[in-house]
């Protein structure tokens, strides 16, 4: 659990950075540098797919998948038979 915690306030920590940096570069591009809408569009794009790139996004993913399976495994041994009918449930529900 307490690697959950961890991974939510490292990805806390980095969502706010990446905002600011995100207003901040869209000011700029925007405004100081007078662009076009189709321009920063284009530049956005650019920005998307180095960050999908980026090892970081998979590493999340890995951990948040590891979280997942690791929460899984502790619900299987705490709920009650009756209850992991509704836990998978929920589970289904969740990847809708």
């Amino acid at each position: 659990m307490l690697q959950g915690s961890t991974l939510v306030g490292t990805t806390l920590a980095t969502a706010v950075g990446l905002l600011v940096l995100a207003y901040s570069n869209q000011y700029l591009v925007q405004y100081a540098l007078e662009t076009t809408p189709q321009e920063r569009d284009r530049v956005l794009e650019a920005a998307t797919r180095a960050f999908e790139a980026d090892r970081k996004l998979h590493d999340w993913r890995a951990r948040l998948a590891q979280l997942k399976s690791e929460i899984g495994q502790v619900e299987r041994h705490v709920a009650p038979s009756g209850a992991e009918d509704e836990r998978k449930a929920r589970a289904a529900d969740a990847e809708c």
